[in-house]
């Protein structure tokens, strides 16, 4: 029985997997030294459309891709994908 639940619980994680995005973006504004979460997504599109509906509203606006890459943005600029 441990040997069937096993290849149940491999195979529903594998599956789980399976459906997450490989890549997630998450745009982070910054105000008065604190940081705020404007957008999580799986796409850049999505992103791009929240930088620019939002990049007035912070001091500084970044891109963490993964939580290990960044992309630096000051206030009111364009979003370069680097």
């Amino acid at each position: 029985m441990d040997y069937i639940e096993d290849d149940f619980t491999d195979a529903l994680i594998d599956a789980v997997c399976g459906k997450l995005p490989s890549t997630w973006y998450t745009l982070i504004g910054e105000n008065f030294d604190e940081e705020t979460i404007v957008k999580e997504a799986n796409n850049k599109k999505d992103i791009e459309d929240a930088f620019n509906e939002s990049k007035d509203d912070f001091d500084s606006l970044y891109v963490v891709l993964n939580d290990e890459s960044y992309a630096a943005c000051s206030k009111g600029s364009k979003l370069i994908w680097k």
